[in-house]
């Protein structure tokens, strides 16, 4: 019989940011071929009004 993985709590809890009838503002952008992951954390920064190219995003995966 196999033991089974010990339980633990998560590290970190996760609340509720805003309220489900809140509006998140971040800017829409036309994404690059190729660069999906970027130009998610484009559109993520833009959140917190950082601005950066999909180019150099890339560059730090």
């Amino acid at each position: 019989m196999l033991d089974e993985a010990p339980k633990s709590e998560p590290m970190i809890s996760i609340e509720r940011l805003t309220e489900p009838s809140d509006n998140v503002h971040v800017q829409h952008f036309l994404q690059t071929a190729g660069l999906c992951g970027p130009a998610s954390l484009k559109i993520l920064l833009s959140y917190f009004a950082k601005t950066y190219s999909e180019e150099e995003l890339a560059k730090l995966g």
